[in-house]
């Protein structure tokens, strides 16, 4: 990647999406939730509001940059320091992709915002949106997610309701699952008749891998992420990175990518050797360098390093 961008990242070897160009709206951490889970840390600035928090040309630019050479990029995923759909802009951001490539464009999203219909509107452009529901009880979706004051469960789920019956792409849904609070049959079950009228094309199962932004928030146990998938037939699917394969990645990554990986993607060194495809020496070669130059930093997390840019966790 040349030197300069801001906006975008990547591509970064992705299990769900192959090798993913990352393009993020948001600046760190503004979002809509406040998930005991998230990998880049606490929200510092919760909101509701759509507003151009980034300039949209400027994210225009580099990805016209970027894609005249399109080798090596699977998906366009808008993913990163918060949540995309805030951004006000992000439908004239899609439409512009489109005009620049055929590549596939997929949108991570908590879906608090999918009741509205501006932001169907927006999203309705995108091929995959892979949105999270993780509980159907208002204490644990309380106790998951912190979510801002004024949102409530029921709309969220309406929304998602409601944008399946008018988007042709696909709906990958992820359920991310913390260890005693909504890793259980039980819980599962409710879930399940809501994701039923979802339709979702891919039900997916996730939980905590990196350093979540509370500490005291535990991963699910592999065993029972399995048991609990099958309870939704054959659309269930666990995909935390307990044994990620290696996805190759077409270039070394300079030190700048490694950089904006870390700034979203706390990591340690199988992560990031994994994620950019790296050699296990040669990651713990680059986090030791930019360490000693102080870019980044690390702490042990479940007797693992891991890095983070300075200052961010």
């Amino acid at each position: 990647m040349s030197p300069g961008y801001k906006y975008i990242f990547g591509p970064v070897a992705s299990r769900r999406l192959g090798r993913s160009l990352g393009i993020d709206l948001i600046p760190y951490k503004t979002c809509s939730f406040d998930c005991v889970y998230c990998q880049i840390g606490k929200t510092t600035y919760q909101t509701l509001e759509r507003a151009q928090y980034v300039p949209t040309q400027a994210v225009i630019t580099e990805l016209e940059q970027r894609l005249k050479n399109p080798s090596g990029i699977d998906f366009l995923t808008f993913s990163g320091s918060g949540e995309p759909t805030l951004h006000i802009a992000l439908g004239q951001i899609i439409k512009r992709l489109k005009q620049l490539s055929h590549l596939p464009i997929a949108v991570l999203t908590n879906g608090s915002l999918l009741s509205r219909e501006e932001v169907q509107k927006d999203l309705i452009q995108a091929d995959i949106v892979l949105p999270t529901l993780s509980s159907l009880t208002p204490e644990n979706f309380q106790r998951i997610h912190h979510p801002h004051p004024d949102l409530k469960l029921e709309k969220i789920i309406e929304g998602m309701i409601s944008f399946r019956k008018i988007f042709k792409g696909k709906i990958w849904l992820e359920v991310f699952l913390v260890k005693g609070i909504n890793d259980n049959e039980k819980e599962m079950k409710l879930l399940k008749s809501v994701i039923e009228k979802i339709q979702p094309d891919k039900i997916q199962f996730n939980t905590s891998i990196r350093i979540p932004s509370e500490e005291h928030s535990i991963s699910a146990d592999e065993e029972d992420m399995n048991a609990l998938a099958k309870i939704f037939g054959k659309s269930g699917e666990v995909i935390a990175e307990f044994q990620a394969e290696q996805i190759e990645l077409k270039s070394f990554p300079n030190e700048e990518e490694i950089l904006n990986y870390l700034q979203r993607r706390p990591a340690t060194v199988k992560d990031l050797s994994r994620g950019l495809s790296l050699s296990e020496k040669q990651a713990e070669a680059v986090l030791q360098e930019l360490t000693q130059k102080g870019k980044i930093q690390s702490k042990t997390w479940r007797e693992k390093q891991v890095f983070y840019i300075a200052g961010k966790k």
